[in-house]
């Protein structure tokens, strides 16, 4: 699997950083607070259900901005409708989501926007984004693939993959 792009890889090593080996994670722990970034997502291309995840990349007031993969909300012209994320801390409790038209087809980036989340009993000032790592993923590295597999949310595969080798562009694991 290949990350491409500068946003992307920022993505990648959000993620990397929850899941960087070291002591049993707490609530206390910066694991914790990022792992509350990653959503699932869901809608409908045409009459086909989608699905897939994303991280929360941004916030003001009441709305938060959600990266995800352009493929889980386009498909060639045709855009996702009934957008809904669903936060790790409620998973039960489905929130309506809008598809911005902010997209890179190249790099399979799109962009949702979550408005009203107050409504929904969500503080958008508790969900910390000061999770980056101080270093860059470099390889024989472990990468965990973090999502939305076959609809099973936050599901983390038994065995890391390795990330293979890097570049400004891209990270390969």
């Amino acid at each position: 699997l290949v990350a491409r792009g500068r946003f992307l890889r920022v993505l990648l090593v959000f993620a990397w950083v929850w899941l960087e080996p070291g002591p049993a994670r707490s609530q206390s722990a910066p694991g914790f607070d990022t792992a509350n970034l990653i959503v699932t997502v869901s809608g409908r291309i045409g009459p086909t259900p989608a699905f897939g995840a994303g991280i929360v990349f941004g916030r003001e007031k009441d709305v938060l901005y959600v990266a995800t993969a352009n493929h889980v909300v386009r498909s060639g012209k045709i855009e996702a409708t009934d957008l809904q994320i669903r936060l790790k801390t409620s998973p039960d409790r489905p929130i309506k989501a809008t598809l911005l038209p902010l997209a890179d087809r190249d790099f399979d980036l799109a962009v949702i926007r979550v408005d009203g989340l107050a409504a929904n009993g969500v503080d958008v000032c508790a969900l910390r984004l000061d999770r980056l790592s101080e270093s860059a993923p470099k390889r024989g590295d472990d990468a965990y693939a973090v999502g939305n597999p076959n609809g099973v949310g936050w599901a983390l595969p038994v065995r890391p993959d390795k990330v293979s080798d890097t570049s400004p562009d891209n990270i390969v694991f």
